[in-house]
Parts: C-alpha cells; sequence; structure tokens
C-alpha cells in the first residue's frame, strides 16, 4: 500500500498533529484491514528519523530528487504489517490503543476492475486518456 499526502506546509505542526496522527491512523487500519503486508511513504530524507523511529518505518533505498516535488530529496520508507514487534514504538502504540473496527471500512471504494465498472471515476479517466491521446 503505498501512502502519501501527509505533509503539513504550516509552521507549527502541533494545531494539527492530532488531525494529521488521525489520519495515519486511518491510513494503517486500513492498510490491515485490506489485506496489505506493507505500506510505503515516499518523504523527505529529513523526517525519515522521525518515523523510523515513531513508527518502526525502514528506509528502503537511497534518496532520490524528483521533479514533481520541485526537485526536492525524496527517501522511501516501508512498514512491514506483519512483523512481530517485541515493544512497540509510540506511534504504533498510539494506533494500538486506539483501534478502528474493521466494519469501518467495509463500504469503501475499492478501485478493483468491479468496482469501476460503470462509476464515474471509470468515465473521468476514460476522458482524461482520450484527451491526452488528443494533445
Amino acid at each position: 500500500m503505498e501512502v502519501g499526502l501527509f505533509g503539513d506546509r504550516r509552521d507549527h505542526l502541533v494545531r494539527s498533529s492530532e488531525g494529521l496522527f488521525d489520519l495515519m491512523r486511518f491510513a494503517f487500519y486500513y492498510g490491515q484491514y485490506s489485506g496489505c503486508d506493507d505500506a510505503v511513504i515516499g518523504i523527505h530524507p529529513r523526517h525519515a528519523p522521525f518515523y523510523q523511529r515513531f513508527f518502526a518505518l525502514e528506509q528502503i533505498g537511497e534518496a532520490r530528487s524528483y521533479a514533481t516535488v520541485k526537485n526536492h530529496p525524496v527517501v522511501l520508507l516501508r512498514l512491514n504489517f506483519k512483523a512481530k514487534r517485541d515493544a512497540l514504538p509510540r506511534g504504533l502504540r498510539f494506533f494500538s490503543d486506539n483501534q478502528i473496527p474493521g466494519d469501518i471500512f467495509a463500504n469503501r471504494f475499492l478501485f478493483d476492475q468491479g468496482s469501476m465498472e460503470g462509476s464515474t471515476l471509470e468515465r473521468y479517466l476514460a476522458y482524461r486518456s482520450k484527451a491526452a491521446k488528443a494533445a
């Protein structure tokens, strides 16, 4: 499972940290509910130590720059959902102490072939594909 867009541009994260951690918690439990083995995030290398310490993510590659993020460096980190841990790091302990039941996700759109057929999203993607070919 690839997870993204946890960034916050505010100068003082304190004002939004609670919402940010809840967003991460929902992503974590959605990954578990969906049967994912791993979660992968791409972040600025400066933030990697926090995620490694707080959530037990491991780095899986060297930092690379990408035009889509204004040529800033990005490093990939991985969380193994199935890993056995003797002690949970603080972030995973927060998730464990604030579990989300699987039925919350039961009616989520799964983006599988059956769900996509005839959907508004399928029509939009077809439109975008046609427009890109015409350009």
